[in-house]
């Protein structure tokens, strides 16, 4: 566990032009608000980080992160065009008795979005202020599970299934064996409505009982105001163990509608498939049926390729000696990445070896299975991290690519972990980078002096590469890695809050070739995929995007072995593929190409 690094109460992530208006708010600053009770109590600042990531969706908007219990916070709250508090904490107050009916105030003129706790707060507080206007709903406590979770049965009943846009959506909960208790958050506020519902109070989705279908309470409402402002509120936190399918996509879509973004999209934007892990140890001609098929079906792919290739164990080496070649190294997988070229995929720099030498950090040291940028099962970053560590990695694997006349157009983390020092220099070195970053608390001590030039696959020189270098060193960021929090970022994000643009990965994998039924992880199936790319249906400007590994075509896979038959069912392991394309495709989505300009542009568009 590592010490706590003390984090500021708010900072402004990226600087962009704003201005004071007449009614004294900046323009499109997001305020959001979160409560920390002391040095432990992590999850508000970690659900801060979460929400500021999704904001960064919305290039034009700047975001102020508030603690709730500091004296400042009230004094802030007129500088704000929306505020987002963020109740995670039962019990613990605001920095002072009159904070509460300062928000009320403020949601007369502007948007105010609470999250679970503390509402009932807000309501006897608008009651006081405006004893003759009807709010038009009332809190009446916190419902929390019927009975008490076991391992054969963690779902003692509660409001786990979410009603919206036709669409349902749910609260995962599985049993923690090492715990001894579940991960899930049962919780929702007790929203009671007024009968009849008046015409200002909007219901935007309702939460339905797991064991009784039939009892149904309010999870989203919107209360609009004559003076043009609006109260928001969601019965739990929706950043709290996000999963597929979360209703925490709901939050997702109507931020749309909470920021009041003109013209919005009418649905998704698309959908996106990656070839992942492409490497010298597969079988090639697995690799090319993929690409045959996808090209066959006219479908934009992109292919995530592992430029070095390492077997400290000597396993794939003919003399059975530990093994570190660059990809090109191997005249069979040349071929297949010239064939790559050939069929037009958008090539994505995955890591540069996806291992760490002679550390095993994961599973076996092999390519594809460890961690590269990050030390597992610890936890921690690596010991030798820093920015010149990072950038001899990088510059080893840009220049395989250049050997090969490639320029990827995106980035991708192994295994998507990697420390807060890292994830920031990703975010300068690279336009788009195609993971889920796990979100840790973090600030940003220094700045660095990088500037788009020195972005890798563009600075060339051996100056350039020097100042690059000299730049990345000046970056110092302070982190907390004692807690963290996921996340599945529906939509494109310009900029998250490691200064990250992010192409959304949204539906996983098909994941037969690592993780058998028995597994506390469930298997993925192309059903499962095209279940979850349906509910993304609901959220505006999403993708359905997903990655398959080639070598779901082995026979010899665990899942396969494992279960009798099934290789035969998948026709070779062919069908995970075929079978999720079409579904994705009969759902209404159009595969896109992630070097479509128009979605996501980068430097060299103009070119």
């Amino acid at each position: 566990m590592n010490r706590f690094l003390k984090i500021s109460s708010f900072s402004l992530l990226w600087t962009c032009l704003v201005s004071l208006n007449a009614h004294g708010f900046v323009k499109n600053r997001a305020c959001v608000i979160y409560d920390q009770a002391n040095a432990n109590d992590l999850v508000g600042n970690i659900h801060a980080h979460m929400l500021e990531n999704l904001l960064g969706a919305f290039p034009e908007w700047s975001v102020v992160k508030i603690k709730a219990q500091d004296e400042s916070f009230k004094s802030q709250i007129p500088s704000c065009a929306v505020v987002f508090y963020l109740g995670t904490h039962f019990n613990e107050k605001f920095a002072s008795d009159d904070v509460t009916k300062t928000l009320v105030e403020f949601s007369q003129k502007r948007p105010l979005v609470w999250f679970h706790y503390k509402a009932d707060q807000y309501a006897v507080a608008y009651q006081e202020l405006y004893p003759n206007k009807a709010l038009g709903f009332g809190v009446g406590g916190i419902l929390q599970m019927d009975a008490a979770p076991s391992p054969k049965e963690p779902d003692g009943g509660f409001f786990r299934y979410f009603e919206y846009k036709g669409e349902e959506f749910q609260k995962n909960i599985r049993w923690d064996r090492a715990q001894a208790r579940i991960t899930a958050n049962p919780e929702i506020a007790d929203i009671q409505l007024q009968s009849p519902t008046p015409s200002f109070l909007k219901i935007h989705s309702y939460a339905r009982h797991s064991k009784n279908p039939e009892l149904r309470k309010p999870y989203v409402v919107e209360r609009t105001f004559e003076e043009g402002g609006a109260f928001w509120l969601f019965s739990d936190s929706p950043f709290s163990f996000v999963d597929y399918g979360d209703r925490y996509f709901i939050f997702c879509d109507l931020l749309w509608d909470i920021l009041r973004i003109p013209n919005p999209p009418s649905g998704p934007l698309g959908a996106l498939v990656r070839l992942e892990d492409i490497n010298p140890s597969m079988n090639q001609s697995h690799v090319r049926w993929a690409v045959d098929y996808l090209a066959g079906e006219n479908v934009p792919f992109s292919v995530a390729v592992i430029p070095y290739f390492s077997s400290p164990t000597g396993r794939y080496s003919p003399d059975k000696r530990p093994l570190y070649k660059p990809a090109d190294d191997f005249p069979q997988f040349k071929g297949t990445l010239r064939y790559l070229k050939a069929r037009k995929a958008d090539f994505i720099m995955h890591g540069v070896a996806h291992q760490v030498g002679r550390i095993i950090s994961g599973y076996d040291g092999i390519s594809g299975s460890d961690y590269e940028f990050w030390l597992y099962p610890e936890n921690t970053p690596l010991p030798m991290d820093s920015s010149d560590w990072v950038l001899d990695r990088l510059e080893q694997g840009e220049a395989v690519f250049d050997r090969l006349n490639v320029k990827p157009v995106a980035w991708e983390i192994p295994h998507y972990a990697a420390s807060v020092l890292d994830y920031h220099l990703f975010g300068k070195l690279f336009e788009w980078n195609f993971h889920r970053p796990i979100t840790f608390i973090n600030e940003v001590v220094r700045e660095s002096e990088l500037k788009p030039e020195h972005r890798l696959f563009e600075c060339k020189s051996d100056k350039c590469r020097k100042e690059r270098r000299i730049a990345a060193s000046k970056l110092s960021v302070e982190a907390d890695y004692r807690a963290f929090g996921g996340q599945i970022i529906p939509y494109r994000v310009f900029k998250d809050n490691y200064g990250q643009g992010i192409i959304p990965e949204t539906l996983g994998m098909i994941d037969y070739l690592m993780y058998p039924g028995y597994t506390w992880r469930p298997v993925g199936r192309p059903a499962d995929l095209i279940r979850r790319a349906k509910q993304l249906r609901a959220v505006r400007g999403s993708f359905a995007s997903f990655f398959w590994h080639p070598s779901l075509l082995d026979p010899k896979a665990r899942y396969y072995e494992e279960n009798p038959g099934s290789y035969k069912e998948t026709d070779g392991g062919k069908n995970t593929l075929r079978e999720t394309i079409e579904g994705i495709k009969a759902l209404g989505y159009e595969f896109k190409s992630i070097s479509d300009c128009k979605l996501f542009p980068r430097a060299d568009c103009s070119k």
